[in-house]
């Protein structure tokens, strides 16, 4: 071990492995910060948006039916529900239909629930005996999922969304004599689905339909995440594999003198290979503690690392030291014992 951290090298290899672990495992958090500050500029809207008022409605249940068949997100927006903490009517939204995710940040808790809540909600929800928490809303219990944060607006501190399981939902609609619905998709045009829409509910109701004409600003295609992610881990690849030269040539002597002594090149393999596991472990722990530090000292309650990330950057460590280590010892098969001896 003291043989091995006693070159300077060794340290350099150990701080990119840690730079590129640190942005691996963090890619997810700041792919997220980027996204929302985005979308923050764009007052958390879909990239197309409709906004259509629903009146004098003679079949509430074709209507519905016509309303999850529309691709993308659906939502009913002018609800007013009573909860019973807070003992008033909510402004509160009914996600119809949810096919993307949601222009706004949100904190999911658990797998699924009933409700999605803003931060300032919080304090009239309890917790049931297994630490879920949930809200009542006109008497019924329903559980949280997910909590938006207003990160620096206003816009979201009242957000009350049920989710499509929330069907319990469909008897209070029945007191409601019209609808307000924003039919957004960030995906695609919806111009035709709205006007198809339009025929086929235009005798059962009557419907005011309006574009969000307001400029919009791109976040990135469906599959930036990914391609975000994949550019991290080329760029920490390269990074670890120009450390990983400089390791290797600082140890040149010490390459051919193992070679004179009769070492395979399999053999100078699993041991470098070895070596580098060692110190990518110290960087990988290093990392881990320093994150838990910032995130226990700063009390964020969103970002924080998910075991998916942490194993993906674990996967990331294991590859990356096997695979930098391919192209040094190839180059330290070809040394000549008089190499070691220059200079």
């Amino acid at each position: 071990m003291k043989r091995i951290l006693r070159h300077f090298s060794s340290w350099l290899l150990m701080l990119g492995m840690a730079v590129s672990f640190f942005s691996f495992l963090n890619g997810d958090t700041i792919y997220q910060r980027i996204k929302y500050a985005a979308l923050e500029l764009n007052e958390y809207r879909y990239k197309n948006t409709y906004h259509i008022q629903i009146s004098n409605i003679k079949d509430r249940q074709a209507l519905y039916a016509a309303l999850e068949e529309l691709d993308g997100n659906v939502c009913l927006t002018n609800l007013h529900l009573y909860l019973n903490d807070e003992k008033f009517y909510h402004l509160t939204e009914y996600m119809v239909k949810q096919e993307e995710e949601l222009p706004y940040p949100v904190e999911w808790i658990a797998g699924d629930g009933d409700v999605i809540i803003s931060e300032r909600i919080l304090p009239c929800c309890k917790r049931e005996e297994n630490g879920s928490l949930y809200l009542e809303i006109e008497g019924e219990r329903y559980a949280v999922y997910g909590i938006v944060h207003p990160v620096n607006s206003d816009l979201l501190s009242g957000k009350l969304v049920i989710s499509p399981r929330g069907s319990r939902i469909r008897e209070c609609l029945e007191r409601d004599a019209y609808f307000d619905v924003e039919y957004g998709s960030s995906r695609q045009d919806i111009d035709e689905a709205v006007q198809d829409f339009y025929k086929a509910m235009s005798g059962n109701c009557e419907i005011y339909y309006e574009k969000d004409t307001e400029e919009y600003f791109e976040v990135g295609s469906y599959h930036a995440k990914e391609r975000y992610h994949m550019l991290i881990a080329v760029f920490a690849m390269l990074n670890c594999i120009v450390i990983s030269e400089f390791w290797i040539i600082r140890r040149r002597e010490e390459v051919i003198i193992r070679k004179l002594w009769g070492f395979s090149d399999l053999k100078l393999y699993c041991r470098f290979y070895g070596e580098l596991m060692m110190l990518s472990g110290i960087s990988v722990l290093v990392v881990l503690v320093a994150q838990a530090l910032f995130y226990l000292g700063s009390g964020h309650v969103y970002g924080a690392v998910s075991v998916r990330q942490l194993l993906l950057g674990c996967g990331f460590a294991v590859v990356a030291a096997a695979l930098v280590v391919i192209k040094p010892i190839y180059q330290a098969a070809h040394y000549r014992a008089s190499d070691g001896l220059e200079g």
